[in-house]
């Protein structure tokens, strides 16, 4: 199971926040722990799709044109060479420092971001699920998530996995859909809750008749918060 310190030391190795020593350690421990792998490219997948939706601003065009505006004629006829030389320099230096901001304000806008989104590692509940990988990412704020699996066993053509979201200030589980059948391996899906959930909620699958349940009504055969 990644406890949460675990799943804090992954976020910030992902960041490159960890210090040499540090990062190395992780290493050793990554190359021999198979879940700690999963995890980690998980969480890799997610910041890239995170980063992916802050939109690059470019500089204003206006900046060149004011930069190179000369006010009044220089009296040596070489000093504008010079000068434009000079100018073209900064125009470049500014670029860099544009790029370089631009980078801190994505890396600033993410870890904003991350710091709301929880991360779950759901757990097997019966010896048949013990082989399974689920990890769940859930952004309270837009009420969705993300739920990632590798090796979850098929079902018969009567039964359906459905996932809920418990929140311990409601009286059931809410119901966060159908997870549709399909003989892929390794698989991702989104997911929203059919009504809105607070706090820290737990997140479960459970195994339900064709088409669903209002409430849990089968084996629940993952479960994690």
């Amino acid at each position: 199971m990644i406890n949460e310190d675990k799943q804090q030391q992954v976020i910030d190795y992902v960041l490159g926040e960890l210090s040499a020593t540090d990062a190395a350690s992780f290493e050793q421990e990554l190359g021999r722990d198979f879940e700690l792998q999963t995890f980690t490219r998980e969480i890799y997948e997610t910041f890239g799709r995170i980063g992916g939706g802050v939109e690059a601003q470019p500089p204003p065009s206006s900046i060149p044109q004011r930069i190179l505006r000369q006010e009044r004629p220089l009296p040596f006829p070489f000093i504008p060479w010079a000068v434009a030389a000079c100018l073209a320099i900064g125009c470049m230096v500014l670029a860099t420092m544009w790029t370089e901001s631009r980078r801190e304000i994505a890396k600033l806008v993410q870890r904003d971001l991350l710091s709301r989104i929880r991360i779950a590692a759901l757990q097997s509940q019966v010896d048949a699920y013990a082989k399974t990988s689920a990890v769940v990412v859930w952004n309270p704020d837009q009420q969705n998530g993300v739920l990632q699996f590798e090796r979850l066993p098929a079902l018969p053509a009567n039964q359906d996995y459905q996932m809920w979201v418990i929140d311990p200030k409601q009286p059931q589980p809410v119901s966060a859909g159908l997870i549709p059948k399909s003989t892929d391996q390794e698989r991702r899906i989104t997911f929203s809750p059919t009504k809105s959930v607070s706090g820290t909620p737990k997140f479960a699958v459970s195994i339900e008749p064709s088409g669903g349940s209002v409430a849990p009504r089968g084996q629940i055969v993952l479960v994690g918060q």
